[in-house]
């Protein structure tokens, strides 16, 4: 039993460290240039830096993977890593922010009647 999960633990932590160098790979091939300038320059003040981290992490509804993006661009040296820490407080902060839109409306907001057009909005923006 006690081998068992140790080889579980391993299997993950390999997993783990594979998809990271793939997206280190993936982030240093698409963000050369002009995109690394863009992201530095959005993250250029600290301010600047927090309301980026808020809004992607709004986005993507997961600090955790913004929090995996920015290692993986402080890696590849794409993004500085005072810019990271910048956005790394604003996922925080978005994060509790979501926690906080949810205990005051409640789960009284009901996305399923908007769902099917939404993803007929997305499938034709994903063709044009």
């Amino acid at each position: 039993m006690a081998l068992t999960n140790l080889m579980q633990a391993l299997a993950g932590l390999g997993l783990f460290l594979f998809a990271m160098a793939q997206l280190e790979n993936a982030a240093r091939t698409l963000l050369a240039g002009r995109a690394a300038g863009w992201l530095q320059q959005a993250a250029g003040t600290p301010v600047k830096g927090v309301l980026l981290g808020v809004a992607v992490t709004a986005l993507m509804q997961s600090s955790s993977l913004v929090g995996l993006l920015v290692l993986a661009l402080v890696t590849v040296r794409v993004l500085a890593l005072r810019h990271a820490m910048g956005i790394m407080l604003g996922a925080n902060l978005g994060t509790t922010m979501t926690g906080w839109l949810v205990t005051v409306l409640g789960f009284k907001l009901s996305l399923g009647e908007a769902g099917l057009p939404l993803a007929g909005l997305g499938g034709l923006l994903a063709i044009a």
